[in-house]
């Protein structure tokens, strides 16, 4: 069994990195449990599954600059939509979960002489739930096409599946980017098929790709610039489900 420390996770909330304010994040994900005991259940209860609800929390240290927690929580308190992608290693090709949350609580406040707390907490504002996928591409700074991050061997998409990616662009935004999430049935990406386009973006935040059904039988996912303008802060990753 492979045991890690939690040391080095990556969280990115829409056009917020929240990596270097946490110090605690979480998201629990749960069914809805309902009795449909009857008089043939032979005197035991039986359940089946409902409604799935996920709650994300995230806490740490507070910043109240221009581009701060304070200012970006404030901003987007209640609204939908606000994609967010964990990591728990902050690492090209590990596992990634993607959700597009509606933040609906934060806090600030502390004692004397101690560094400002802050907390937020959401859920999911989509019918889509939790989809857990891969980091193709941690946040980096970009400037010129060509693919970012990471080949990564997700799976292939069987004919009930969606595969599914999401975007981040962070800080100061350059004039225009698009970014494409290809695959291949080789790790050289030879012959790319383009499956999810991201843009063009003219403006900083997150993004839900538009899903792209199967049957898809490559193997192979990577994420490329395949058009730019200016210099962006980019983070990309996909999931099958």
């Amino acid at each position: 069994m492979t045991v890690w420390a939690f040391t080095d996770a990556g969280i990115y909330v829409d056009s917020h990195d929240f990596t270097g304010d946490s110090n605690q994040v979480q998201l629990t994900c749960e069914g809805t449990m309902l009795d449909r005991t009857n008089f043939r259940s032979g005197g035991w209860t039986e359940s089946v599954i409902g409604a799935k609800t996920s709650t994300l929390a995230v806490a740490g240290h507070a910043s109240f600059e221009a581009d701060g927690t304070d200012t970006w929580q404030f901003a987007n308190l209640g609204s939908t939509g606000k994609v967010v992608t964990l990591a728990p290693r902050e690492t090209e090709g590990d596992a990634a979960l993607m959700l597009q949350s509606m933040p609906l609580n934060f806090q600030h406040g502390g004692n004397y002489n101690e560094l400002a707390p802050f907390s937020l907490s959401g859920v999911c504002s989509d019918g889509v739930g939790v989809v857990r996928g891969a980091l193709l591409c941690e946040m980096k700074s970009v400037n010129s096409t060509g693919a970012i991050g990471t080949g990564v061997q997700l799976g292939a998409v069987s004919a009930s599946q969606f595969a599914y990616s999401s975007i981040h662009l962070f800080g100061t935004a350059g004039t225009s980017i698009t970014v494409v999430v290809e695959s291949d049935d080789a790790n050289t990406f030879g012959s790319a098929t383009t499956r999810i386009t991201h843009g063009s973006h003219t403006t900083v935040g997150g993004r839900w790709g538009t899903r792209v059904a199967g049957s898809i039988t490559d193997t192979w996912w990577r994420a490329r610039v395949s058009a730019i303008s200016g210099t962006w802060v980019v983070a990309v990753a996909a999931g099958i489900q």
